[in-house]
Formats: C-alpha cells, sequence, structure tokens
C-alpha cells in the first residue's frame, strides 16, 4: 500500500493487484473520484465507463478495454 501512495503522486491509474482481500484494487475516476472499475481476484467489472468516459463526471478516462 505504501507503493501504492507514491506511485498515486505520479500516475492516474494505480491499483494493487495480486494481493487478495487488499483493498486498493479497484480503479476510480481520478477527476471525481467514482469507482469505474472494481476487481475481486480474476473477476473485474466496469461500473462506470462509458464511450471512453466517467458516467459521472464526464471526463476522459483513456482506459483501453472497455
Amino acid at each position: 500500500m505504501m507503493a501504492k501512495g507514491i506511485a498515486e503522486r505520479e500516475l492516474r491509474y494505480v491499483y494493487v493487484g495480486n494481493v487478495p482481500g487488499e483493498a486498493g484494487s479497484d480503479t476510480f475516476c481520478p477527476d471525481c473520484k467514482a469507482k469505474v472499475i472494481e476487481r475481486d481476484g480474476f473477476r473485474s467489472r466496469v461500473l462506470g465507463v462509458k464511450d471512453g468516459k466517467c458516467t459521472r463526471c464526464g471526463a476522459e478516462l483513456n482506459i483501453v478495454g472497455v
């Protein structure tokens, strides 16, 4: 989690992976902080992305594969 905090100072999308049960595995909109991708183990679910934008605030997310 310390590494996540450091990475968040420089990168827009940071999440913790391969750590079961650890908080910080989801992806949030960098502008409004809405959860846009939820991860649980090997499963992921897109929650707040439509046409490459955050469904809450409209920020351009530049997330590929959704």
